[in-house]
């Protein structure tokens, strides 16, 4: 048994020391591929400690909301998520990859998850008009956009007057960003820190978006 988790350690280390070395390198979003050895990895390491339940009680969705997803890959927090805003409440996933989108399509309509819709896109072009989020929320992805604070830029512009920004990291993910860095980058583009949860290694950030 140990030796098995030992195993599965090296294993989720090699990813991700591989993916950090090929997004500083080139630009290399979260292959498909990958997505079914993560979710192997996730069940078996990390899911206790980060599990997808405790990330969104610390986003503090609410009913109703209309929420952007930037970069939700197969769905992880996309799909409970859009569960937690019924019944008026909508999630928009913003997905860079079409391989990716079809995958979480398909993981949604497995899962009975209809308030929910797919744009490709970069959040470095967001397309949206102005103010019409209540939420948007990062998952272990800001550090892989090429352009971070143009990416978070664009999000306040999205946002609702009273909207808020919600950035969750974690230290096994391969392009980490620490709590300071991500905060620098908010407050310059436009945001104010409103609570912290968790740890270093593990966080999530929520902004209020400020006023002009």
């Amino acid at each position: 048994m140990i030796l098995t988790i030992v195993y599965i350690c090296v294993l989720y280390l090699l990813i991700s020391l591989f993916w950090r070395w090929m997004c500083r390198n080139h630009y290399f979003p979260c292959p498909v591929w990958l997505i079914w050895v993560l979710d192997i990895l996730n069940l078996s390491i990390t899911s206790r400690e980060s599990g997808t339940e405790k990330t969104l009680r610390r986003m503090g969705l609410s009913p109703g909301q209309i929420v952007l997803d930037v970069g939700p890959g197969a769905g992880r927090l996309l799909i409970p998520a859009s569960k937690c805003l019924l019944p008026r409440g909508k999630v928009i996933g913003l997905e860079i990859q079409f391989e990716m989108a079809r995958l979480l399509r398909d993981r949604a309509k497995k899962a009975g998850v209809n308030n929910f819709s797919i744009v490709l896109g970069d959040a470095t072009k967001l397309n949206f008009r102005p103010g019409c989020f209540d939420l948007i929320y990062f998952c272990a992805v800001l550090g892989e956009i090429s352009n971070p604070q143009k990416a978070l830029e664009n999000c306040r512009a999205a946002l609702k007057t009273e909207g808020h920004l919600t950035v969750t990291d974690l230290v096994c993910s391969p392009l980490y960003l620490s709590p300071r860095t991500v905060i620098a980058l908010a407050e310059k583009a436009g945001f104010r820190l409103s609570s912290k949860r968790g740890y270093w290694y593990f966080y999530t950030l929520n902004f209020a978006k400020l006023k002009e």
